[in-house]
């Protein structure tokens, strides 16, 4: 059993710096994948443009990984969060996070889908990732 973490930025094509936001996004990335290394299973990568995606342990600290990512890019930036609990129907682990499959990545990105529907960003009053697992 894992979690599958996938983050897409709100409003990407409007942002004006998206070179500049592009290099906070990797270098988050970066701090997250080191600073969480225990509980990370496949490293997060960006998967398209600005949508990023990891595999953690099913005890990973959801909220702290989270809030690294938003503490580590612009204040202006937001995201929507889904992640999803669940099995893995692709079982090496060696391969990079885009290249897995299951169950776990079908319910992250409906969680994601429901998430970006109902305009709930990492930043709005009411976001919980417990709608997801």
């Amino acid at each position: 059993m894992y979690k599958a973490i996938i983050c897409d930025i709100k409003s990407s094509r409007t942002i004006k710096n998206r070179e500049e936001v592009q290099i906070s996004l990797i270098k988050a990335i970066r701090k997250c994948n080191k600073d969480f290394k225990l509980y990370i299973i496949c490293p997060f990568t960006i998967t398209a443009g600005d949508e990023w995606e990891g595999l953690v342990s099913i005890d990973a600290p959801i909220y702290k990984i989270l809030y690294c990512f938003k503490d580590n890019l612009p204040k202006n930036i937001t995201f929507y969060v889904g992640i999803g609990k669940g099995n893995l129907s692709i079982k090496n682990l060696n391969l990079p996070v885009n290249h897995l499959d299951g169950e776990v990545f079908i319910q992250a990105r409906k969680s994601l889908i429901y998430a970006k529907d109902n305009n709930i960003t990492i930043d709005s009053k009411d976001f919980s990732y417990n709608y997801t697992t």
